[in-house]
């Protein structure tokens, strides 16, 4: 039986998204990585996470630290708690009160697509250009902005991030990409993610683990959508994050190796750079569905 979600209710303004990620940098496998580590960009450059460049048409992201709480005192301290938090934030209806008790950096983040092929954790705050403010581990980024799809139809997201990955569409979580069980801390959680390759809403291997199926949506090109994306880690480990994106009736090249479809990535601007499809990352196609991201 299919799962369905109605969405078209409470949509917000339009927001004002002023500045450009021209695409997640999109790592050429593990030696790319090695030399980005020795010399990473500035955020105005761009970086594997995001970037503070302006544009009209971009996500907008803002970075928690959960190691320490607003005042700089202790926060986050173990896996459990993270998850905890996590949990709270996205069943009190992605409420940033949650995480505005915890560190945030002033400066927004913007993006375009979210493509992270594994990194190193450590990179992550040299790559948001914050490695004087904040360690790694324990921080998660909250990307938001309104979309409007290519067309009517039926939609499912498609991802997985080590270790947090969530999706919502007008406020309804569509997709819990993450690496770990949430529901082991939170068990009326109400979206799995994959620990199985084995289970039913599993999709093809992505980087150390796979892809995970959320419940199809239904949308209309005339009613444009709030969309919110989370992602981050928990300990200071390895680190990587993708989001792509089905539409029912679609055909789609097949992974002669895997049979699963390769699907687009989800975007809201071009992108023309490179694409690794190497064991740190997960098979996609750039450029075959672009979402409209107002202003």
């Amino acid at each position: 039986m299919r799962t369905e979600i109605s969405i078209f209710s409470n949509l917000s303004g339009a927001k004002r998204l002023r500045r450009l990620f021209s695409g997640i940098a999109l790592l050429m496998g593990l030696s790319w990585h090695l030399a980005w580590a020795a010399n990473a960009p500035s955020t105005d450059a761009g970086s594997p996470l995001g970037s503070t460049q302006m544009s009209e048409a971009a996500l907008m992201g803002v970075l928690y630290d959960l190691k320490q709480t607003a005042e700089h005192k202790p926060g986050v301290r173990d896996t459990n708690d993270y998850d905890r938090t996590i949990a709270k934030f996205i069943m009190n209806d992605w409420d940033e009160s949650v995480l505005n008790k915890f560190y945030r950096i002033s400066e927004p983040f913007y993006t375009t697509q979210v493509f992270v092929p594994m990194i190193g954790d450590r990179l992550a705050p040299k790559a948001f250009g914050v490695e004087n403010r904040i360690k790694d581990g324990f921080w998660v980024i909250h990307y938001k902005g309104q979309v409007i799809p290519p067309s009517d139809g039926r939609y499912r997201f498609a991802g997985y991030a080590h270790a947090t990955m969530m999706v919502a569409i007008n406020g309804r979580l569509v997709l819990n990409g993450c690496r770990f069980d949430i529901n082991a801390v939170q068990p009326d959680f109400p979206l799995r993610s994959v620990q199985k390759s084995s289970d039913a809403q599993a999709g093809a291997p992505a980087a150390d683990h796979c892809l995970t199926f959320g419940p199809w949506v239904e949308l209309k090109h005339a009613k444009p959508i709030d969309i919110d994306i989370l992602f981050g880690n928990r300990k200071a480990a390895e680190l990587c994050a993708f989001l792509l994106v089905q539409k029912e009736g679609e055909t789609y090249p097949t992974d002669p190796v895997t049979h699963f479809p390769i699907l687009p990535l989800f975007q809201v601007a071009p992108y023309y750079g490179p694409l690794p499809q190497d064991k740190w990352s997960t098979r996609c196609q750039a450029n075959v569905m672009i979402w409209k991201c107002l202003q």
